[in-house]
């Protein structure tokens, strides 16, 4: 459960990043390397989808373990 915890603060830290990102680009691909608790370093890579006129995004995890079209369940705007 301490892992599920961790990675979904980890996935806030992500949106909060893309949204202060200032290239609005499409399908750019970012990466965040961080220390869980535990001290387990890990890397997390995702892309933003493509921003749609209104300004909405959906974000996807990009990892060849679960798919690189994994949506994360959480959408921006910019």
């Amino acid at each position: 459960m301490t892992t599920k915890k961790t990675l979904n603060k980890t996935l806030l830290a992500l949106l909060t990043i893309v949204v202060l990102c200032p290239n609005h680009s499409s399908a750019q691909t970012q990466t965040l390397t961080t220390k869980a608790e535990g001290y387990i370093n890990y890397k997390v890579t995702f892309r933003v989808g493509s921003i749609n006129s209104a300004g909405a995004f959906q974000l996807y995890l990009n990892d060849a373990a679960i798919g690189s079209n994994t949506p994360v369940p959480s959408t921006g705007r910019w």
